[in-house]
């Protein structure tokens, strides 16, 4: 009996079987997986959130400019005549803008047309610009080539990029007569943007007070 044992001692491997390695492959690959799926989770998290900010820190500057503009419009009049804009006042805005110190109606000044470019459901924000120079004879500088101010807008007919107001605080309707524009005493910008394919809209609002538009 002791000779038995001793043999069946003998004959015994110390080792790791296939069952267990393929075991602790599994669970291995199950640990991997979930950590991948948590880092590649956390990643689009802090993608989408820095995209989100720097998309909503570049409306307000563009918000912050195309305000200052129109706050010096004298008047707001005219079609949006310059190749490549909608020529309808939901979406476009046409104005001029005095310069230097001879005053209002001087030669010295700018002319600006905003507003949404494309077809499709993400459109431009862009602009044209061109100055005047000169004391009697007014000399036209070369027009500005259209300049990108913020992409992927999304306003629709429905929600146009500029509402007008009278000194009354009453909305203006710019749909049957551009001629009307220059009785505003208040404009108001809206924006919707997106800022990735798919994602709700970023909406911001700025109100421009017209301090020159002495026609109202």
């Amino acid at each position: 009996m002791t000779a038995r044992l001793r043999d069946r001692q003998d004959r015994d491997e110390s080792g790791i079987t296939l069952v267990e390695v393929t075991l602790t492959m599994l669970i291995l690959s199950i640990v991997l997986v979930m950590a991948f799926d948590f880092l590649d989770r956390t990643t689009n998290i802090t993608v989408k959130t820095e995209t989100h900010a720097r998309t909503e820190d570049d409306t307000q500057r563009v918000l912050r400019t195309v305000t200052q503009h129109i706050r010096g419009a004298l008047p707001i009049t005219g079609t949006c005549t310059t190749a490549g804009y909608a020529t309808t006042y939901d979406n476009c805005i046409r104005f001029t803008v005095p310069r230097g110190v001879s005053g209002i109606g001087s030669c010295a000044r700018s002319e600006f047309v905003i507003g949404l470019v494309g077809t499709g459901t993400e459109k431009k924000l862009m602009y044209d610009r061109r100055d005047f120079t000169g004391s009697t004879s007014c000399t036209a500088g070369p027009l500005s080539s259209q300049v990108l101010l913020l992409d992927r807008v999304v306003n629709t007919s429905l929600q146009p990029l500029f509402t007008y107001y009278a000194s009354d605080g009453s909305q203006i309707n710019t749909t049957s007569s551009a001629a009307s524009v220059p009785n505003a005493a208040t404009v108001n910008v809206n924006v919707r943007v997106r800022y990735r394919m798919g994602s709700n809209p970023i909406v911001m609002t700025s109100s421009a007070a017209l301090r020159n538009n002495i026609t109202r």
